[in-house]
């Protein structure tokens, strides 16, 4: 995850400052001790970045910017502005190929999969095609406002940490002019979404969006009775773009507001004791009473939740307990591999490498046997839950189409294949973890402890 923007904040149970990563689910305050959910998600929440300087001092940058470029100019007056920009944050996962040649037999395969390698080889060939499941974090930020002027869509990349402050109309509004978002979320999110991957086809997982409030500062002059606007950077201090002509602005509409987090105790709604402060956790599992709960607006929502049994002999002191998604498959009979009652289990828990987890997803896939479930123990050792429902159907269609290349088909042959994934339920499957490896029991499949988020 990118740490450029981070949230700075007081603690709501003692005032201290704080601070935590723009879009952490909870955070822990180092002073009192707290724990506390962030109340809003999964709505699109509004930050805002406090300028560096003045009007004064915008002005002089202006002028000394302006006397090689445009003399005989005019000053006319300096004005704050925030721009609304979209922050967008996501997973991309695609498939791409790779020719390899195999020296070692079966040792180097062994060896892919105790490195988590997606791709499974085809057997019977010295040079062998092997497909990968290969997934990118991506961040972009861009304009929420129609502005088209050259130098302002982006917020680019910054050498130094941005930091937020939680959205105040009123605070900005004595400021400087605050924009109105013009463009809309489901518009934004397809901005966001949208990849460059040279020809191929790939998914993005889950993807959130926030909106950050960024102080320009708008120098406008004349020369010979022709305006001029430069945009001054309220952070660097830098010229970032000049539009001959004048820019007309006009701030938020009264009544207008915008989602704004809120702060919660981190406690479970049952039974009233402390849920796991872990800020990637989208579903978080209360470790004394078993329920599960994710944030909805400012309240918290039940998710309903399965456990499986642990193996019989195993250690407790071992077993770790980790979600997983089941995600039922409505396959066509002809389809290699896929039957009548086929669901993949598509790991829920944040991970830092997707070949490993599209290679146990297909492990279990092919070694399933029937599901069995029990009741809770209070001390179980529950893992997070990153991924939600969507997220896992768009991993699973990806793991799907993965599973058809290396049953004989082509990449168009595969990519055509009409695949219906039901609603997934949520499990937590109990894993031994022995040295750096958590072992799956009943396939025997090793997953590297540090891929595992």
């Amino acid at each position: 995850m990118n740490k450029a923007f981070y949230v700075e904040t007081r603690c709501p149970a003692c005032s201290a400052a704080v601070n935590f990563e723009e879009g952490s689910q909870t955070f822990h305050c180092a002073y009192c001790g707290s724990a506390l959910w962030i109340a809003g998600y999964p709505r699109t929440l509004a930050y805002f970045i406090t300028p560096v300087g003045n009007t004064q001092e915008a002005a002089a940058i202006a002028v000394r910017d302006l006397r090689s470029r445009l003399p005989g100019f005019r000053l006319v007056e300096t004005t704050l502005c925030f721009l609304p920009y979209y922050r967008y944050s996501g997973n991309t996962v695609w498939l791409e190929k790779e020719e390899t040649r195999e020296t070692c037999g079966e040792q180097r395969e062994d060896a892919h999969e105790a490195l988590g390698w997606a791709g499974i080889p085809a057997s019977g060939a010295a040079d062998r095609e092997r497909w990968l499941l290969r997934n990118r974090l991506v961040e972009k930020t861009f304009l929420a406002f129609d502005l088209k002027i050259s130098g302002l869509y982006s917020l680019g990349i910054r050498a130094s940490v941005l930091p937020l402050s939680i959205f105040e109309r009123d605070h900005l509004s004595n400021q400087g002019i605050v924009l109105p978002v013009e463009i809309k979320e489901r518009e934004a999110l397809e901005l966001g979404r949208r990849q460059d991957l040279q020809g191929r086809e790939p998914q993005s997982v889950g993807g959130r969006l926030s909106l950050v409030y960024f102080p320009f500062f708008l120098a406008r002059c004349e020369k010979g009775g022709e305006p001029y606007t430069l945009f001054v950077d309220g952070l660097s201090g830098e010229v970032t773009a000049t539009h001959q002509g004048k820019v007309s602005l006009a701030g938020l509409r009264p009544g207008e507001s915008l989602q704004v987090i809120r702060f919660r105790p981190l406690k479970c709604p049952n039974c009233g004791w402390d849920l796991p402060c872990r800020p990637q956790d989208v579903i978080l599992a209360c470790g004394i009473c078993g329920r599960a709960w994710r944030s909805r607006g400012d309240d918290f929502e039940e998710v309903s939740v399965q456990f499986e049994p642990a193996p019989n002999g195993a250690v407790p002191q071992e077993l770790r307990y980790l979600p997983f998604w089941l995600v039922p498959v409505d396959a066509d009979s002809h389809l290699p591999g896929l039957s009548k009652g086929t669901a993949l289990r598509v790991p829920a828990f944040g991970t830092r490498n997707m070949q490993a987890l599209g290679q146990m997803t297909l492990v279990l896939m092919r070694k399933q046997g029937p599901l069995s479930c029990v009741s809770f123990q209070p001390g179980w050792r529950l893992e997070g839950c990153s991924y939600g429902e969507e997220e896992a159907r768009q991993i699973g269609r990806q793991i799907l189409l993965l599973h058809l290349l290396q049953n004989g088909f082509s990449i168009e042959k595969a990519q055509k294949t009409e695949l219906h994934l039901g609603d997934p339920s949520l499990i937590w499957s109990p894993l031994v973890l022995r040295g750096i490896q958590y072992i799956e029991p009943h396939t025997g499949f090793g997953l590297l402890k540090n891929v595992v988020i």
